[in-house]
C-alpha cells in the first residue's frame, strides 16, 4: 500500500513540532483540540508509525518524527516562497532571466543590468552569476533567456546553436601587493611572473587555462600555490600578500593591489566576451529590449 500524506497534515504536524503542544497547535492553526489530535491520529495510523511521545504536557517526537520532520519542513519552507512569490509584485511583472560569467561576464555585466534597469524598470530582472559552460547549458535548456560569458570549449559550437553578439575583448591583468618590489615598477616580464608565488583561479576556467597555457607554450611554468573558484577571494589574498597573480583591470581601483603591464599579455588574444540568445525564446521582446540597452552602454561596443 502506497503511504501518503496531505499538505494540511504536514503543516498540522509542522505545528506540533514547534510548539510540542496539541493546545497551542491548535490555537495557532484555529482549529479544535479534539480535531487535530485526530488528524495526528490518523496520520500516525496511515503511516504505520509512532509519531509523538507524551512526556507530561509536551509532546517528544520519536525517532520516526524526527525523520519526518527533516522531510516536512523544507517543504513547507519552498511551499511559503511559492506563496510569497505569488502575493508579489514580482509575479504579475514580465521577467527577463540573465546569466552572466563569474570571470569576463562580470567585468561588463553590472553596467548592462544598470542600463535595462534603467530603460526598462516594468521588466523584472533576474540574474544567475556561473561558469559559462553551465550558463550555455541553461541557455539551452530555456532556464535563461540572455548570457554574458567568454571563450569556452566548444565555443565554435555553440555560436552556432545561439544568436550572439561580441563585445570589446576582456582579459585579466597581472598584480602584485601594493608593498611588493614589483610595485615600483609599471612593466614586468613573463620569466618574472612565473618566479612569483601566484593565487590562480581554478582550471575550469577556461581563461584561467588559456593563461597557463600562454605561458607553457614559452617554455615556462607558473608557480601556483592557491587555487580558487571567486575572483573577490583571489583579490584579497593578492592584497594581504599571500601571492601575486592575474586578476581583472578594474581590481586597479583596490588601494592595496598595483598592476604590471605585461606586453606578452597584452598581445595575447583573450576569449571574447559574447552576449547569446534565442531567437525562438518565448521572451524575444525582451531579449530585444535587452540588446538596445546594451548598445547604448558607453565603454562597450558591440558587433556580430
Amino acid at each position: 500500500m502506497v503511504m501518503m500524506i496531505t499538505l494540511k497534515q504536514m503543516l498540522y504536524f509542522s505545528a506540533v513540532c514547534r510548539t510540542k503542544n496539541i493546545t497551542k497547535a491548535a490555537e495557532e492553526l484555529y482549529i479544535s483540540q479534539p480535531a487535530l489530535s485526530l488528524s495526528l491520529k490518523d496520520m500516525e495510523r496511515d503511516l504505520g508509525v509512532q509519531l509523538f511521545a507524551r512526556q507530561g504536557n509536551r509532546l517528544q517526537l520519536t525517532e520516526a518524527g524526527e525523520h519526518l520532520m527533516l522531510e516536512v519542513e523544507p517543504l513547507l519552507r519552498h511551499y511559503e516562497q511559492v506563496n510569497s512569490l505569488l502575493r508579489s509584485e514580482v509575479f504579475h511583472q514580465p521577467v527577463l532571466r540573465f546569466g552572466f560569467s563569474s570571470i569576463l561576464g562580470s567585468v561588463n555585466a553590472p553596467e548592462l543590468i544598470r542600463q535595462f534597469m534603467k530603460d526598462f524598470p516594468e521588466i523584472h530582472l533576474q540574474t544567475t552569476e556561473d561558469h559559462g559552460p553551465n550558463l550555455l547549458h541553461q541557455l539551452e535548456q530555456d532556464q535563461l533567456d540572455i548570457i554574458l560569458t567568454g571563450g569556452t570549449h566548444g565555443e565554435h559550437e555553440w555560436k552556432n546553436k545561439f544568436e550572439s553578439i561580441s563585445t570589446v575583448n576582456a582579459g585579466l591583468s597581472f598584480f602584485v601587493p601594493a608593498g611588493h618590489p614589483l610595485a615600483a615598477r609599471d612593466h614586468v616580464t613573463p620569466e618574472e611572473i612565473s618566479q612569483e608565488p601566484l593565487i590562480m583561479l581554478d582550471s575550469s576556467f577556461y581563461i584561467a587555462k588559456a593563461i597557463e597555457d600562454l605561458f607553457a607554450r614559452r617554455g615556462l611554468t607558473l608557480h601556483i600555490i592557491l587555487r580558487t573558484s571567486q575572483i573577490y577571494t583571489a583579490e584579497q589574498m593578492i592584497a594581504i600578500g599571500t601571492g601575486a597573480g592575474f586578476l581583472p583591470a578594474s581590481s586597479s581601483e583596490n588601494r592595496k593591489l598595483h598592476i604590471l603591464q605585461c606586453k606578452e599579455l597584452q598581445e595575447f588574444a583573450f576569449p571574447q566576451i559574447r552576449l547569446y540568445w534565442k531567437d525562438t525564446s518565448l521572451r524575444i521582446s525582451y531579449i530585444r529590449k535587452f540588446l538596445h540597452s546594451a548598445r547604448t552602454v558607453n565603454k562597450t561596443v558591440y558587433r556580430r
